[in-house]
């Protein structure tokens, strides 16, 4: 963003040049134009007369008002100096010099000197008057430059073309840019306002026509960001509503059993209350049961970034402690392990993992049903460790398939039977943590299959973050 706003800076200064050397060769044209439009003006004949009648009217007004003799030299210096691109000469009726503009002491008056003056390298034309002094009249001559008196007339004009020229310029130059920050400025407003449908149109290749795009995206991600922490929130309304199903389901089993022992307990057989008492110790392993799946998804985090600290384990010791632990709980169930010959090691935190495998034992079990054997296998295909776990039950319902791992599976309303909704979730986080895979399948004829794959190398971005 910052080099795109540097970018941008550097355009703007770039317009800004353009449009002051614009208005500066309007300045310069104007300027040349109408410097020859007042020569030409002022030497016309008829225009340079009477320019000079004027100016010869206010020095006779002024030698009247001062009361100037033909010896007073310095006043006429005074009076030239307020028109300094006029030339004078004064001359007495003895033909002495009284006051001449291109010098500062009295000399001779000549024959030459009436023809023309000389000013520069020009000769301006020379017209000759009568000025009455209070103690004679003396013949006065006058010359300039009179189109210097347009001097700041031309300059005015000039400076206001090059002002209105470069505020155009810059109007002209920047009107797009503008209107395309308000369209951007609306979009925000939208944005903030939660309307993702407007977009800015994307004009050019600019800075701005970037900056708009970066904003479409930015809308379009927020967009995205919040349609999916709507479906997290609704996956998690759905994920508390399966824990609660699944903590009803065995506490509602324990107190029945509880207040049949503590309210009927004299009317019943010792083989009745053993019944009770074993569903009561089942319902009660199966709330352990819940609970470690819950911390489970403690121990390593929630979201799509969640990290597992993982050492090289045995995977052959993590397998045999859930199958361990299943033949206990289900002695009913065949189990059988394959091992591979090869001994390897897989980076793992194998607590969550024999966690998994766990699930996908107990998984068979219940949701089974007519489940008699499972075969728990171990192979490494690649760069991975596939673990396995097969069973002969009647399978996957087709209509679950695709949620099997969104913890959704036991949020069925009337249903009584314990579910392994919450326990596939807890496995796809467990795996997904370990930058693995999960799946599930059925088995053609009869029967489920699960697969694990996990990473038997380290992610070397993992490990430098």
């Amino acid at each position: 963003m910052t080099k795109l706003f540097h970018r941008l800076s550097t355009r703007i200064v770039l317009e800004i040049l353009l449009a002051v050397a614009v208005s500066a060769a309007i300045y310069a044209g104007a300027n040349a134009a109408l410097t020859r439009f007042f020569q030409q003006y002022a030497t016309e004949p008829a225009v340079f007369r009477r320019l000079s009648d004027r100016h010869f009217q206010d020095l006779q007004r002024f030698a009247d008002e001062n009361h100037l003799v033909s010896t007073d030299g310095k006043p006429f210096t005074q009076w030239n100096d307020r028109y300094h691109y006029v030339s004078l000469m004064v001359i007495r009726q003895n033909e002495a010099l009284c006051y001449n503009s291109f010098v500062s002491y009295n000399m001779t008056y000549t024959e030459e000197d009436q023809e023309h003056f000389y000013w520069g390298s020009k000769v301006l034309p020379t017209y000759e008057y009568r000025l009455r002094l209070a103690d004679e009249t003396c013949k006065v001559y006058f010359s300039g430059y009179f189109d210097q008196a347009y001097t700041s007339m031309r300059k005015g004009i000039c400076a206001g073309l090059f002002l209105i020229s470069f505020v155009a310029g810059f109007y002209l130059l920047f009107q797009k840019h503008i209107r395309y920050i308000e369209e951007m400025e609306q979009n925000v407003s939208s944005l903030c306002s939660k309307n993702f449908s407007r977009q800015i149109p994307i004009r050019g290749s600019t800075e701005l026509s970037t900056l708009a795009a970066n904003i479409n995206h930015l809308g379009d991600t927020i967009q995205l960001l919040l349609l999916t922490e709507d479906a997290k929130l609704k996956q998690k309304e759905q994920f508390v509503k399966s824990i609660a199903h699944d903590i009803r389901t065995p506490l509602t089993g324990i107190v029945g059993a509880t207040n049949v022992l503590l309210e009927q307990d004299d009317t019943l057989t010792p083989q009745q209350r053993r019944e009770l008492l074993k569903n009561a110790n089942e319902d009660a392993q199966w709330l352990i049961h819940i609970v470690e799946n819950l911390l489970s998804i403690t121990r390593i985090g929630a979201g799509e970034d969640a990290r597992v600290t993982k050492t090289p384990e045995a995977a052959e010791e993590v397998i045999e402690g859930a199958v361990g632990k299943f033949r206990r709980q289900y002695p009913q169930i065949d189990v059988r392990v394959e091992l591979p010959e090869e001994f390897f090691l897989v980076p793992m935190d194998p607590l969550l993992i024999q966690q998994v495998m766990t699930n996908l034992l107990e998984n068979a079990a219940v949701h089974g049903v007519t489940t008699t054997r499972v075969v728990v296998s171990l192979e490494k295909q690649g760069k991975w460790a596939r673990f396995t776990v097969c069973d002969n039950g009647r399978g996957i319902p087709e209509g679950r398939l695709h949620n099997l791992f969104d913890g959704t599976q036991s949020a069925q309303k009337g249903d009584s039977t314990r579910s392994m909704g919450i326990g596939l979730s807890v496995c796809k986080t467990v795996v997904a943590a370990h930058r693995g895979k999960i799946k599930g399948e059925n088995i053609k004829g009869s029967g489920a299959r699960f697969t694990v794959d996990l990473p038997l190398e380290e992610d070397e971005h993992e490990d430098q973050g």
